[in-house]
């Protein structure tokens, strides 16, 4: 399921944001959806061992922007489109009930919901060609000798991205539904010149890469990527995807 939200300015002719807003996006999500559910996937999630999912992703914001080098913000004139994917219908039915009341903040900014779109993405074939809304973040953690650790982030060209993100659908599937997940491999095909992309959340950065892929694997995977976002750290606004 994609949910697609237009966001006005309440009293402004613009929407003024910090750089860096995905901290603000999320927040807005948590906020608006049932104070049950909302507490269930900050603190618990869906777990596959030690991991936990939340199992929503949203894009960056898409409309006209200009950037404020001196005060470091970006300014969407008029209004700005936000995506969230979710497999979950609790998550959608809430976001309709909540999202449409008439008060909200974004930030600092008052803003209203102008206009609200729900669209089933159903994958019905064993390739699709996606792009990114949100950049796709595929990493791993090592430990230095004095046990200091660090992350290591990788590009799609490499093969190890594609191993990441094929076993991050495959535990989300686990998580998700209590099973395996069926037993071939997702494949990404570069489609477009991937795009890196340094995001900073709550003061950490991410990297993540922007571009068109295709996709081949088991639907239920293909799916779940669909719905959920590929890669890591998908509920702070990375992987979220399309199909085109």
């Amino acid at each position: 399921m994609h949910i697609k939200l237009t966001l006005k300015p309440r009293e402004k002719s613009y929407i003024e944001l910090p750089l860096y807003y995905n901290y603000l996006l999320q927040g807005l999500i948590y906020k608006n959806i049932f104070p049950e559910l909302a507490e269930f996937l900050h603190n618990e999630g869906f777990c596959f061992k030690k991991r936990r999912f939340k199992m929503f992703s949203f894009s960056r914001l898409q409309g006209v922007f200009r950037i404020n080098a001196e005060k470091k913000t970006i300014v969407f004139e008029d209004s700005a489109e936000l995506v969230i994917s979710t497999p979950l219908t609790e998550l959608s039915q809430s976001l309709g009930d909540f999202i449409l009341k008439d008060n909200f903040r974004l930030g600092k900014e008052q803003i209203v919901i102008d206009g609200f779109e729900m669209k089933d993405c159903i994958v019905r074939d064993d390739s699709i060609i996606l792009r990114t809304l949100s950049p796709v973040t595929a990493y791993s953690t090592a430990t230095l000798p004095d046990g200091s650790k660090y992350t290591i982030y990788y590009n799609p060209q490499e093969k190890r991205f594609e191993e990441i993100i094929n076993n991050n659908l495959r535990k989300k599937y686990y998580a998700l539904n209590g099973e395996e997940a069926p037993e071939y491999s997702v494949h990404l095909k570069i489609k477009s010149k991937p795009k890196l992309n340094i995001v900073k959340f709550k003061g950490i950065i991410i990297k993540g890469y922007t571009f068109n892929m295709e996709l081949t694997g088991p639907t239920e995977l293909l799916q779940l990527a669909v719905d959920t976002g590929l890669g890591g750290k998908n509920s702070q606004g990375f992987g979220c995807v399309e199909m085109m």
